[in-house]
């Protein structure tokens, strides 16, 4: 009976493929899985894409041409006076339905002039078309339980300006200069104009004087933006 040795083989693996020592053609075999095929890197995330929505801005109005889901976020607020941040409360309405996503409207306790990123808000449900998008907003003095300024897109009044994708930018001082504006804004600015997607519009309020010729007039205050898609579920999907 023969004699058994046994024998140890190095096996080298770099970058998918398997080098065996010893060859003298140093032939090259595919490292295989533990399942037999090939390896394989993950392909990378497709971003997804909304379907269009056919929308118009009347009177600064969101007005959609056809059945929608819709998304609200605040990007940004920044309002203060003499004794510091001033409260903010606003309030979405769709289709006539009032919607406070982020806390009363009606009292300072609902303020969302805080720091940090406010979680985006989906409207449960699927809205007809024709249905109006409006948002109010409203400015308390800081030190007391009083109203300083209101606006209301659904109002004929001159303290917001609801843009879309490629709308020029208000003509205030404060939008003179892009390169000045806080990220939350400047990201969604290219050659002086909105840059957004198709499916978006921004509402940018005046909440600290009903004088819009006052230097203190720069449509900062709070900064909201509605992105339309099909359904809530493809919302729940698209990163902006």
């Amino acid at each position: 009976m023969k004699q058994i040795i046994p024998c140890v083989v190095s096996v080298l693996v770099l970058a998918g493929v398997v080098f065996l020592p010893g060859s003298p053609s140093a032939s090259v075999i595919p490292a295989q899985s533990q399942a037999g095929a090939a390896s394989a890197l993950p392909s990378p995330s497709t971003p997804h894409v909304l379907k269009p929505i056919a929308f118009e801005i009347r009177s600064n109005r969101v007005i959609p041409q056809e059945a929608f889901a819709a998304r609200v976020q605040i990007l940004g607020t920044a309002i203060a006076d003499h004794a510091g941040a001033m409260p903010v409360t606003t309030r979405l309405t769709i289709a006539g339905q009032r919607i406070t996503p982020w806390g009363a409207f009606n009292a300072p306790a609902g303020n969302v002039n805080l720091p940090g990123k406010r979680p985006s808000f989906i409207v449960p449900g699927h809205h007809p078309a024709g249905s109006e998008v409006t948002i109010a907003a409203r400015s308390w003095r800081s030190q007391q339980n009083a109203v300083k300024v209101y606006a209301d897109s659904a109002l004929p009044l001159n303290q917001v300006h609801v843009l879309r994708d490629g709308d020029p930018l208000p003509a205030v001082e404060s939008f003179a200069d892009p390169a000045s504006l806080p990220p939350y804004l400047s990201k969604h600015i290219k050659d002086n104009h909105l840059s957004l997607h198709a499916n978006q519009a921004i509402y940018l309020y005046e909440l600290s004087t009903l004088d819009l010729s006052s230097p203190d007039t720069d449509f900062q205050d709070l900064v909201v933006l509605v992105t339309l898609g099909e359904n809530v579920q493809e919302l729940e999907k698209f990163e902006d």
